[in-house]
Protein backbone atom coordinates (compact mmCIF):
# COMPACT_ATOMS: atom_id res chain seq x y z
CA UNK A 1 0.00 0.00 0.00
CA UNK A 2 1.30 3.71 -0.94
CA UNK A 3 0.26 7.16 0.21
CA UNK A 4 1.19 10.46 -1.60
CA UNK A 5 1.93 13.09 0.86
CA UNK A 6 2.73 16.53 0.10
CA UNK A 7 4.60 14.48 -3.82
CA UNK A 8 6.56 12.28 -1.38
CA UNK A 9 5.55 8.33 -1.34
CA UNK A 10 4.75 6.67 1.43
CA UNK A 11 4.62 2.76 1.29
CA UNK A 12 3.76 0.35 4.40
CA UNK A 13 6.19 -2.67 4.70
CA UNK A 14 3.99 -5.16 6.33
CA UNK A 15 7.39 -7.28 6.78
CA UNK A 16 8.37 -5.10 9.66
CA UNK A 17 5.44 -3.03 10.39
CA UNK A 18 6.72 0.40 9.12
CA UNK A 19 5.77 3.18 6.61
CA UNK A 20 8.83 4.09 4.56
CA UNK A 21 9.85 7.05 2.71
CA UNK A 22 12.84 7.17 -0.05
CA UNK A 23 12.13 10.24 -1.73
CA UNK A 24 15.08 11.58 -3.86
CA UNK A 25 13.39 14.37 -5.04
CA UNK A 26 12.77 15.92 -1.27
CA UNK A 27 16.27 14.29 -0.03
CA UNK A 28 13.93 12.56 2.90
CA UNK A 29 14.44 8.68 3.68
CA UNK A 30 13.43 7.12 7.25
CA UNK A 31 10.90 5.01 8.65
CA UNK A 32 7.80 5.64 10.58
CA UNK A 33 5.63 3.53 13.21
CA UNK A 34 2.19 5.11 11.77
CA UNK A 35 1.28 6.75 8.62
CA UNK A 36 0.48 10.08 10.60
CA UNK A 37 4.05 10.28 11.92
CA UNK A 38 5.30 9.98 8.99
CA UNK A 39 3.39 13.02 6.70
CA UNK A 40 4.18 15.27 9.84
CA UNK A 41 8.01 14.29 9.40
CA UNK A 42 7.60 15.20 5.55
CA UNK A 43 5.67 18.08 5.86
CA UNK A 44 8.17 19.32 8.68
CA UNK A 45 10.95 18.27 6.37
CA UNK A 46 9.31 20.27 3.89
CA UNK A 47 9.25 23.95 5.51
CA UNK A 48 12.85 23.78 6.76
CA UNK A 49 13.64 23.12 3.08
CA UNK A 50 11.55 25.87 2.27
CA UNK A 51 12.57 27.53 -1.33
CA UNK A 52 14.38 24.54 -2.02
CA UNK A 53 11.52 22.63 -2.35
CA UNK A 54 10.73 21.12 -5.73
CA UNK A 55 7.57 23.36 -7.75
CA UNK A 56 5.70 21.34 -9.82
CA UNK A 57 4.98 22.51 -12.87
CA UNK A 58 2.40 21.69 -16.32
CA UNK A 59 3.74 19.25 -19.50
CA UNK A 60 2.59 17.35 -22.46
CA UNK A 61 2.68 13.89 -22.65
CA UNK A 62 1.59 11.82 -25.92
CA UNK A 63 -0.82 9.23 -26.04
CA UNK A 64 -0.46 6.04 -27.03
CA UNK A 65 -1.04 6.87 -31.33
CA UNK A 66 -2.35 3.23 -31.89
CA UNK A 67 -5.19 3.71 -29.56
CA UNK A 68 -8.28 4.96 -30.25
CA UNK A 69 -10.10 8.16 -28.21
CA UNK A 70 -8.33 9.81 -25.50
CA UNK A 71 -5.80 7.56 -24.85
CA UNK A 72 -4.15 8.59 -28.22
CA UNK A 73 -4.04 11.89 -27.53
CA UNK A 74 -1.32 14.40 -26.15
CA UNK A 75 -2.53 15.29 -22.76
CA UNK A 76 -1.68 17.98 -20.33
CA UNK A 77 0.00 16.32 -17.07
CA UNK A 78 1.51 17.83 -13.88
CA UNK A 79 5.18 17.02 -13.11
CA UNK A 80 5.05 16.34 -9.08
CA UNK A 81 8.97 15.21 -8.99
CA UNK A 82 12.05 14.47 -10.76
CA UNK A 83 14.01 11.28 -10.40
CA UNK A 84 17.58 11.79 -10.05
CA UNK A 85 21.06 9.21 -10.27
CA UNK A 86 19.37 6.99 -12.44
CA UNK A 87 20.61 5.56 -16.35
CA UNK A 88 17.52 7.13 -17.70
CA UNK A 89 15.85 10.95 -16.07
CA UNK A 90 12.15 10.03 -14.86
CA UNK A 91 9.50 12.20 -13.42
CA UNK A 92 6.33 11.38 -11.50
CA UNK A 93 3.53 12.87 -13.31
CA UNK A 94 -0.23 13.21 -12.57
CA UNK A 95 -3.48 13.11 -15.02
CA UNK A 96 -5.80 15.37 -14.39
CA UNK A 97 -8.86 14.31 -12.29
CA UNK A 98 -11.02 15.24 -15.03
CA UNK A 99 -11.27 14.47 -18.82
CA UNK A 100 -9.25 11.51 -19.52
CA UNK A 101 -9.62 8.17 -18.53
CA UNK A 102 -6.50 8.26 -16.07
CA UNK A 103 -8.15 10.59 -13.76
CA UNK A 104 -6.18 11.51 -10.87
CA UNK A 105 -3.64 8.79 -11.34
CA UNK A 106 0.09 8.84 -10.93
CA UNK A 107 2.51 7.44 -13.38
CA UNK A 108 6.54 7.50 -13.65
CA UNK A 109 7.62 8.51 -17.18
CA UNK A 110 10.86 9.33 -19.53
CA UNK A 111 11.57 12.92 -19.34
CA UNK A 112 12.44 12.23 -22.93
CA UNK A 113 8.82 11.71 -23.26
CA UNK A 114 7.42 15.19 -21.92
CA UNK A 115 7.12 18.66 -23.74
CA UNK A 116 7.52 21.91 -22.19
CA UNK A 117 3.67 23.66 -21.92
CA UNK A 118 4.64 26.77 -24.10
CA UNK A 119 2.13 28.88 -26.64
CA UNK A 120 3.70 26.79 -29.42
CA UNK A 121 3.00 23.52 -28.18
CA UNK A 122 -0.25 24.13 -27.38
CA UNK A 123 -0.49 24.83 -31.02
CA UNK A 124 1.23 21.90 -32.07
CA UNK A 125 -0.45 19.41 -29.53
CA UNK A 126 -4.28 21.05 -31.08
CA UNK A 127 -3.34 20.54 -34.17
CA UNK A 128 -1.84 16.68 -33.36
CA UNK A 129 -5.07 16.00 -31.34
CA UNK A 130 -6.90 16.75 -34.24
CA UNK A 131 -5.38 14.21 -36.41
CA UNK A 132 -5.52 11.89 -33.55
CA UNK A 133 -9.33 11.95 -33.80
CA UNK A 134 -9.32 11.58 -37.76
CA UNK A 135 -7.48 8.85 -37.17
CA UNK A 136 -9.29 7.18 -34.63
CA UNK A 137 -12.61 8.05 -37.11
CA UNK A 138 -11.04 6.09 -40.57
CA UNK A 139 -9.53 3.27 -37.68
CA UNK A 140 -12.90 2.99 -37.05
CA UNK A 141 -14.27 3.25 -40.80
CA UNK A 142 -11.34 1.04 -41.72
CA UNK A 143 -12.58 -1.94 -39.11
CA UNK A 144 -16.21 -1.43 -40.23
CA UNK A 145 -15.35 -2.02 -44.03
CA UNK A 146 -13.14 -4.96 -43.14
CA UNK A 147 -15.88 -6.50 -41.43
CA UNK A 148 -18.05 -6.49 -44.06
CA UNK A 149 -15.64 -8.48 -45.95
CA UNK A 150 -16.31 -12.45 -46.74
CA UNK A 151 -14.00 -15.34 -45.66
CA UNK A 152 -12.65 -17.92 -47.69
CA UNK A 153 -14.95 -20.86 -47.12
CA UNK A 154 -13.42 -24.70 -47.93
CA UNK A 155 -15.77 -27.33 -48.93
CA UNK A 156 -14.91 -30.61 -47.72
Amino acid sequence: MTVNHEGAEIAYNEKNNKWCVDSETFGITFESDSLAAAKVRITDSLKKQGEGRFKRFKAWKPGNYYSPGVSGKYQKVEITSIILGGRTQEAWITYPKEGNEKRGQREKVMISRLYADTPENVDVVKQLNKLQEMHSKLEKERETLAGKLKRVEIEG
